[in-house]
């Protein structure tokens, strides 16, 4: 898939900005570092370090999208694929048997990640535009289904804006365990931080929107936001069929299959 970059055009009268393709387009390594230094700075919002490397390979593999001003980036979000018939060789594996493809079908499931804008460039519109950009990227069928964590209130208002829609963490806890689950039963695993920070908790009441819900206390909680909800709960119900409801068992299979990997995405406070 190709790179996807943009550069901010004339700004409205309300202060938006309408994104213009960038075709072709280069990035230098001093660039991805700078975008590197700055999503370093954003831990408060739930950003994790990331290296350079890492932000630059996404995008230069199709699966992250930047906008680009006065030879910096001053927006980026990418997507981590988690679930894929890549994988479902290692799932296949790590259950011990051998999964039918007529039962999970061809889908994908992606988690959206590093999701950044420069401060000076924030309340503009601009991943309103640039996310869908990036899903357009991948085809419609088979279906994907997209994901993302927001850490507090961060940018939830924007995924609302999006038309994404939250869920709990146990209400689609077999799709959900491909992002993470608590450490209880997993005690092993405290050290890898699989599950939101001291002081936060999995969010797992109904959705809310965070642009007309003002009693919710959005920073005690991590919120699940899926791109398409029955989507999501087809899939949890086929992965609960396939382990036959034994949910530890699923997620000792997530355990085998990313632990190792460089970008687990168990581990979703690293992205």
């Amino acid at each position: 898939m190709e790179s996807i970059a943009f550069t901010p055009g004339k700004a409205h009268p309300t202060g938006r900005v309408q994104l213009t393709p960038l075709d072709p387009v280069s990035i230098s390594e001093e660039m991805w570092q700078g975008l590197a230094q700055h999503i370093a700075r954003e831990q408060a919002s739930g950003l994790r370090p990331i290296p350079a490397s890492v932000v630059a390979g996404r995008w230069q593999q199709g699966n992250a999208a930047a906008v680009l001003y006065d030879n910096s980036i001053i927006a980026y979000a990418s997507l981590v694929l988690i679930f894929c018939p890549a994988n479902r060789h290692r799932f296949s594996q790590a259950l011990g048997t051998e999964i039918d493809r007529n039962r999970l079908s061809a889908i994908s499931v992606y988690k959206l990640a590093a999701v950044w804008t420069h401060p000076n460039w924030r309340r503009r519109g601009i991943h309103l535009q640039l996310i869908p950009s990036l899903l357009a990227q991948r085809h419609t069928a088979p279906p994907r289904l997209y994901t993302a964590v927001t850490v507090g209130l961060a940018s939830s208002p924007m995924m609302a804006a999006l038309g994404w829609k939250i869920m709990g963490w146990s209400e689609i806890p077999y799709t959900s365990s491909l992002i993470g689950f608590p450490v209880k039963g997993f005690e092993r695993l405290v050290e890898t931080r699989w599950w939101p920070p001291a002081g936060m908790l999995p969010y797992d009441g109904p959705h809310i929107d965070p642009r007309q819900n003002t009693t919710h206390d959005w920073s005690r909680f991590c919120h699940l936001w899926v791109a398409n909800m029955p989507l999501a709960i087809e899939l949890d119900n086929r992965f609960a069929r396939l382990v036959k409801g034994d949910l530890r068992r699923w997620r000792e299979a997530c355990i085998a299959v990313f632990t190792g990997r460089r970008e687990s995405p168990l581990n979703f406070f690293q992205e």
